[in-house]
């Protein structure tokens, strides 16, 4: 099982994600960005076509592909994607680099848990059951594209009307995760009056006006009401998360900018969110007059819902069948990070989200993953697989 031949040579599943973790595929569209996706999803490709997948491309942005392997038995009525992405966040450090380092069973580097882990995995999976294949369910692997910016690549599948269920890869420590947050993000600027500041008193301070826009959002809107609490996913959250304002020292910031992070209960509507805290600024700017600037309001560049999968879906029942016979953790899970599962989960598949290695280290200026966690994955989704077939027959 730890075992592949790609290029018609054996290497181990550890040589297998050492080289992934080396392929710079670090979002673009993010500070700092890297060269995108394209090299790792034509690896992928080339991988596929070696193992004997059916694989194509389709191409969501320019130069940056969707990389699609299909595993389709004949005489299949159902699809099983298994949604994987390809970015990464930026690198960050010696062992958050496209440099891999292995130790201790660990494979260290940036995307070693975020996710190529789970990448890895998938292909392990995929090719056990190429000799072993499902019945009734056609498997389709997509590695997708921007999922750490504004998951272009999942909204790109996500209408496919032929997909019964999902599979979603992220580090979740192999536990099955059926509920998480959605997430809200948006822009305010205040807009006062430039001037010299030896005579401030002929400007207007944009600062000013969005401390006490900011002082708002912290006081009213840091947490949710404890009764929209969720049993899995806790509260909804806002963060203030960037400031930018002024030009110069000595002059009177004329503008000022702060980026909201909303996230989102399984049961809340994006938009409906914006609108009622847009309207509560408008109201306090009318009628107490504290912020002394104007203020606008941008629409929301990402507007995320979060998910929630019943425990009566077969998805879920093939996962906890899966999971007594590996020996992973059988206990539904909610996380507070956003997956491209909200894309999917939108157009109304259910999903489950899973993965090996743990949320703590994605992202992180030490990322790894525990190349037993991916082994164990490997096997856990092809029992999900075998276990889906059974539960929808």
């Amino acid at each position: 099982m730890t075992d592949i031949k790609p290029n018609n040579k054996t290497v181990t599943a550890t040589d297998m994600l050492a080289e992934l973790v080396s392929i710079d595929s670090v979002n673009p569209d993010m500070p700092n960005g890297g060269k995108g996706e394209q090299e790792y999803s034509d690896w992928l490709i080339r991988f596929g076509n070696q193992i004997g997948l059916e694989t194509s491309q389709e191409e969501i942005l320019n130069g940056r592909s969707n990389a699609i392997l299909e595993l389709r038995p004949t005489g299949a009525t159902q699809t099983l994607l298994i949604d994987i992405h390809l970015d990464t966040v930026p690198i960050g450090g010696q062992l958050s680099s496209l440099s891999p380092v292995i130790e201790n069973q660990r494979v260290y580097g940036r995307g070693s848990c975020d996710v190529k882990g789970a990448m890895v995995s998938a292909l392990l999976a995929l090719e056990e059951l190429l000799t072993d294949p499902p019945q009734r369910t056609s498997i389709v692997l997509v590695g997708t594209i921007d999922e750490e910016y504004l998951k272009r690549g999942a909204n790109a599948i996500s209408n496919q009307s032929d997909i019964a269920a999902a599979i979603v890869g992220e580090p979740t420590d192999l536990q099955p995760v059926v509920a998480h947050k959605g997430v809200l993000r948006w822009q305010i600027d205040t807009i006062g009056k430039a001037a010299h500041t030896a005579n401030p008193e002929l400007g207007t301070n944009a600062i000013y006006g969005m401390i006490d826009v900011i002082n708002y959002l912290r006081d009213n809107h840091s947490i949710t009401h404890p009764t929209l609490r969720h049993p899995l996913c806790g509260d909804g959250t806002l963060t203030v998360s960037v400031i930018s304002g002024g030009i110069q020292v000595n002059i009177v910031p004329e503008q000022c900018t702060i980026d909201i992070d909303r996230r989102l209960l399984p049961n809340e509507d994006p938009l409906t969110v914006w609108k009622e805290i847009k309207n509560e600024l408008e109201n306090l700017c009318a009628e107490q007059e504290r912020v002394g600037t104007e203020v606008t309001y941008h629409n929301p560049f990402l507007a995320e819902t979060g998910i929630e999968t019943s425990a009566t879906e077969p998805i879920v029942q093939a996962c906890l069948d899966a999971a007594s016979k590996v020996g992973s953790p059988q206990e539904l899970q909610g996380v507070p990070f956003s997956t491209d599962a909200s894309p999917l989960n939108k157009h109304g598949t259910p999903c489950v989200v899973l993965g090996p290695g743990s949320i703590a280290q994605a992202h992180s200026a030490i990322e790894y993953v525990e190349m037993k966690q991916v082994v164990t994955c490997a096997q856990l989704y092809k029992r999900i697989v075998k276990s889906f077939d059974d539960e929808t027959d």
